[in-house]
């Protein structure tokens, strides 16, 4: 089986027919691919970015969690520079609200890294 996402590239309508159950079920969010909201090109490199569903998500009370960030390189896209924090930074540009790491120190170090540099901004 593949990718339900992409299913949902070829039938739009899959995506509704999730959204309208996980309002019947009162599900709290969503587990999303990166994948799924940012396309890649075959040198590694974004191809395009799908923000439509978080907006949908978030419109309906959905929080959006992404998965799965990696330190690795060959799960960086060139964009990132080769920074995980950039990644990081990144996708929480695009209004996901939380992330799924094989490296959570990564993901901790970024949130306390994000939380300072805020407070900093605030003096």
């Amino acid at each position: 089986m593949g990718s339900i996402w992409k299913e949902i590239a070829k039938t739009p309508s899959i995506l509704q027919d999730i959204q309208k159950w996980a309002l019947d079920n009162e599900v709290d969010g969503y587990g999303v691919l990166k994948d799924a909201l940012v396309l890649k090109t075959q040198d590694n490199h974004i191809a395009s970015i799908n923000t439509k569903f978080i907006d949908q998500s978030h419109a309906m009370k959905k929080v959006i969690h992404v998965y799965t960030f990696r330190n690795e390189y060959m799960h960086l896209e060139w964009d990132y520079g080769q920074d995980p924090y950039t990644e990081y930074d990144f996708y929480f540009s695009l209004g996901i609200d939380g992330y799924f790491s094989d490296f959570p120190r990564t993901a901790r170090q970024y949130l306390d890294w994000k939380r300072e540099s805020a407070v900093k901004l605030e003096l």
